[in-house]
Formats: structure tokens, C-alpha cells, sequence
């Protein structure tokens, strides 16, 4: 959730603004971004 907040907001402000916000680190945005998803992911309707 926090990661996908910062992917909807990055083009209005810096991502290491956001994780600052967010309490995440910008490593774990990046790396969130260029995980698969996993099959609980593809399995549920609402993630997508």
C-alpha cells in the first residue's frame, strides 16, 4: 500500500520525499517496482 502511494505520487514529488513520508526506504520502493507479483496477487480480483 505504501509503495503504491508513492508510484501514483512520484511524477508530483521526488520518490525520496515520499519514502521519507511513507517510512519506507527509496531501496524498497525499487525494489518493490521490480518484483513479479506474487500469486496471491494474480489470484485476488481486487488487486487489479
Amino acid at each position: 500500500m505504501r509503495f503504491a502511494f508513492i508510484e501514483a505520487w512520484k511524477e508530483e514529488w521526488p520518490v525520496e520525499f515520499l519514502c521519507n513520508i511513507m517510512q519506507v526506504t527509496s531501496r524498497g520502493f525499487r525494489a518493490w517496482r521490480v518484483r513479479p507479483m506474487s500469486q496471491r496477487q494474480r489470484d485476488d480480483p481486487a488487486s487489479a
